[in-house]
């Protein structure tokens, strides 16, 4: 944030979301919780999979398991804590 050049702002965190994929490029990489609130699991198996970006689902509270996780094609890592259903710290 400090010394950031601009910043974007939204009326809810699914519009920041789907604006944040929107990033990726086919053949691409991102890792999330594997307890992900339903609107963006959703959002990643309907949407960003037709896209040609590869959703790799992990246990985010395994740091071990994330790094495991990730490869030269990884460009995102999406961090939601705590989770939504289960309340998990990651």
């Amino acid at each position: 944030m400090e010394n950031g050049s601009s910043g974007f702002a939204f009326s809810s965190g699914m519009a920041a979301l789907s604006a944040v994929t929107r990033l990726l490029e086919v053949g691409e990489e991102i890792i999330v919780p594997d307890d992900i609130y339903g609107g963006l699991y959703r959002l990643l198996t309907n949407i960003t999979i037709k896209m040609g970006i590869h959703v790799n689902f992990v246990d985010t509270t395994k740091t071990e398991e994330v790094k495991r996780a990730l490869t030269k094609k990884t460009k995102m890592v999406i961090i939601e804590t705590p989770s939504n259903p289960l309340m998990k710290i990651s």
